[in-house]
C-alpha cells in the first residue's frame, strides 16, 4: 500500500498557491525600494484580513526616503511617512496602498 500526502495535478488546477506572511513583506519592500531606492523600510505590523471577501495580509509600517545630494541629506532628515499595503494572500499582488 503507498500512501502519499501529495495532491494529484488535476486537483490543484485553479488553485493559486498561499503567500506567507514573509514573502508579503518581501513584495512590499521590493515595491517601495523600487519607488524610493535609498528609503528605509520598517514594518510595524501585519495582519491576515479579509479585504473585498478575499484573504489578503495588510502591511503597516514606516518609510524613511532620503532625497537630494549627500551634502542636502546631511542638513535636512529623512522625509518620514506611513504606510499601510494590501497583499493577496492568494496571488501575492498589491491589492491597495496608502502612503501618508
Amino acid at each position: 500500500m503507498v500512501v502519499s500526502n501529495h495532491q494529484s495535478r488535476d486537483s490543484r488546477v485553479g488553485q493559486e498557491r498561499k503567500v506567507t506572511e514573509d514573502e508579503a513583506r518581501e513584495t512590499v519592500r521590493r515595491f517601495l525600494l523600487d519607488r524610493y531606492p535609498r528609503a528605509k523600510v520598517q514594518f510595524e505590523t501585519v495582519r491576515l484580513v479579509t479585504e473585498q471577501d478575499r484573504l489578503a495580509y495588510c502591511l503597516e509600517g514606516k518609510i524613511e526616503v532620503r532625497t537630494g545630494t549627500l551634502v542636502s541629506q546631511f542638513l535636512w532628515p529623512p522625509d518620514r511617512y506611513a504606510f499601510k499595503m494590501w497583499v493577496s494572500a492568494t496571488g501575492g499582488r498589491i491589492v491597495r496602498w496608502e502612503l501618508n
